[in-house]
């Protein structure tokens, strides 16, 4: 089947991208250690530190990333577009759970942020129709069944309970409708 010959080539293709980072990571790790594992043979000419190729850019990660999904210069799935994109969907949200932290330390300089909670999301927000938007950090994520991330759970948790009690009491009440309004949806009911 054409399907399975296309997910065996994805699942091959993924372990060799994996094994790629894997490999340039820990060349990085032994350079930063002082050299201490070269990669090479014990006691051969190749005493000095490892240099990687090149330092990977995240525009290159993502490019390799992509690049998984083709094979011989065919686009895997092709004959099955829904499927081709619920695959790369979900492999996506995978790869930014790597890539938005090391976005965030990049551009603050640290992994979280400079308030108390680690940022889920970015949004213009406002608190009414007659009030102007404002850039806002989303705290938590409440997600429909097919999109929920175990991450949302662990990070919603992590940031509600760093908020001070008056303030997680009375948001409470907007996510318990929330979190109602989101089974009704999920289970169809109007």
């Amino acid at each position: 089947d054409d399907v399975e010959e296309d997910m065996d080539c994805l699942m091959e293709n993924l372990q060799l991208f994996a094994k790629k980072i894997t490999k340039r990571a820990e060349t990085l790790e032994a350079n930063a250690n002082g050299g201490d594992k070269t990669g090479g043979e014990e006691g051969g000419e190749d005493d000095e530190p490892q240099q990687p190729d090149d330092d990977i850019t995240v525009e290159e990660f993502v490019s390799e990333y992509e690049s998984c999904f083709t094979s011989n210069e065919e686009t895997l799935f092709a004959d099955r577009p829904v499927l081709q994109k619920r695959l790369h969907l979900r492999l996506d949200r995978l790869i930014h759970k790597i890539l938005c932290p090391i976005y965030e330390a990049n551009g603050r300089g640290v992994n979280s942020s400079s308030i108390w909670g680690c940022m889920a999301a970015a949004i213009w927000a406002r608190e009414s129709s007659k009030k102007p938007f404002w850039p806002a950090l989303v705290l938590g994520i409440l997600a429909p069944d097919d999109q929920k991330e175990d991450w949302h759970m662990a990070l919603t948790g992590r940031n509600e309970t760093r908020l001070p009690e008056k303030l997680r009491s009375e948001l409470a009440l907007g996510k318990r409708r929330a979190e109602l309004a989101l089974r009704r949806q999920s289970h169809g009911v109007g």
